[in-house]
């Protein structure tokens, strides 16, 4: 229904197509083969929503565009999208305001092994979303500075944040 969604909304309002594309990979990811549309089927959709020429992409534009290339054609290809996009949203303030996106930019930084990056964006998160009481991307955020602290061996830390999120769970 999202992938739906974002169809239907491209003529009407480009970007808020683009945002609702964004918003449908988690879904497609998290339900895998439950799911009648695959993360891949998403991203070549996202490819072929493009902004048109003379229009300045946001920072989250760029994670969408780097997202999309990296499921549909693989690392070796989005590797130096995925770096644009992280160079564009590590300064970006509206990014940073907003959880659920910094949790998406997280997404840029993890293939791309930039620990320190991964760190900076999944605290900000989980800095902004207790702020805010936005803890709908509190888990995916403490998952991604858990996985941080266990690719560099940190493994209490990581022991705790995972417990974090279980209890976040309800589990």
């Amino acid at each position: 229904m999202m992938l739906d969604a974002a169809r239907a909304l491209e003529p009407l309002d480009l970007r808020l197509a683009r945002d609702a594309l964004l918003d449908t990979f988690p879904m497609a990811i998290y339900f895998g083969d439950s799911s009648a549309v695959s993360a891949t089927e998403v991203a070549r959709v996202a490819l072929s929503c493009k902004l048109p020429s003379g229009i300045e992409p946001r920072s989250v534009d760029l994670v969408l565009d780097a997202i999309a290339e990296l499921l549909a054609n693989g690392y070796g290809t989005a590797a130096p999208r995925l770096r644009e996009a992280l160079d564009a949203v590590q300064p970006d303030a509206v990014i940073h305001a907003v959880p659920q996106q910094i949790t998406q930019a997280c997404w840029i930084a993890l293939p791309l092994s930039d620990d320190d990056a991964l760190r900076t964006l999944a605290g900000t998160c989980i800095a902004t979303s207790r702020e805010q009481g936005a803890f709908q991307a509190l888990p995916e955020a403490l998952d991604y500075l858990a996985l941080r602290e266990l690719r560099i061996g940190t493994l209490n830390v990581a022991d705790v944040l995972f417990t974090e999120v279980l209890e976040l769970q309800g589990v």
